[in-house]
């Protein structure tokens, strides 16, 4: 799933025009830590450009795992919660 389609998943999801991302990362102990960003949740392409662009960033961040909307995100909580 790519970070657009992760943008509009959440919109789709949300009836508001502010909404989060929330993100999964490691720490540098290897310990899981979940953080989020806020998003205005539009079509608009100047604004879906300009918060996937900031998504993009924080996926190229030390021990970025995984957006939380993500179907990689529930396979790792899927098989991780125990």
């Amino acid at each position: 799933m790519t970070t657009r389609e992760i943008y509009f998943k959440i919109l789709i999801l949300r009836d508001l025009p502010i909404g989060i991302a929330r993100y999964s990362y490691k720490n540098k102990d290897g310990d899981i830590y979940i953080d989020y960003i806020n998003l205005e949740l539009r079509t608009d392409k100047i604004i879906v450009e300009k918060y996937v662009n900031i998504m993009k960033e924080i996926e190229k961040t030390n021990g970025f795992m995984f957006w939380n909307n993500s179907p990689k995100s529930e396979e790792f909580f899927k098989n991780n919660l125990d």
